[in-house]
């Protein structure tokens, strides 16, 4: 489960015993974006609860836990990877792809800020989109204050880069 937007607690326990094919001396994890070759993530010696860091902001990954004796790398089992922060038990054979998706974080900054005057009252402020999002916007805080500390306050759709200002005094 996510624990926050490039954080995940995963947790897995043991395929049952006549699968094992030998004494498991490690957990190999692998987690990938979607749609993407999976790199090895980290090696567990023991099933368990584990915290793990590093990931993208809202994005869906696959993980997937193996079982390692010393002959090697066994398959996935039959159930999925536990994605989870509650402290619940893991299931027994939890060593099959499961899908989670991190957290979404705060956007990086507006790029381009314009301002273009309609009229002696009006102005129209236009933006464009953060070039990293790490999620949806969902939707854009524009506050406008004026020297005679009036002050312009609005929210506009994450889909809309414009806003006009009206009922400005003339300076």
């Amino acid at each position: 489960m996510a624990t926050g937007p490039e954080s995940v607690s995963a947790s897995w326990g043991p395929p049952p015993l006549e699968t094992q094919n030998g004494i498991i001396t490690a957990y190999n994890l692998t987690c990938q974006p979607e749609g993407l070759v999976a790199d090895l993530l980290a090696v567990y010696p023991a099933a368990g609860n584990y915290s793990l860091s590093g990931f993208s902001p809202a994005t869906t990954y696959n993980c997937t836990v193996f079982a390692v004796t010393a002959g090697g790398s066994g398959p996935p089992a039959t159930q999925a990877v536990t994605l989870f922060d509650d402290g619940t038990k893991p299931p027994q054979a939890s060593t099959h792809m499961s899908h989670m998706f991190t957290l979404i974080a705060v956007p990086g900054p507006v790029p381009v800020l314009l301002f273009t005057s309609i009229s002696a009252t009006v102005l129209q402020i236009s933006w464009t989109s953060p070039e990293v999002t790490n999620g949806g916007i969902q939707l854009y805080s524009v506050l406008v204050k004026t020297r005679a500390s009036s002050v312009f306050q609005a929210n506009v759709p994450g889909e809309q880069r414009t806003v006009l200002v009206a009922n400005l005094s003339k300076i």
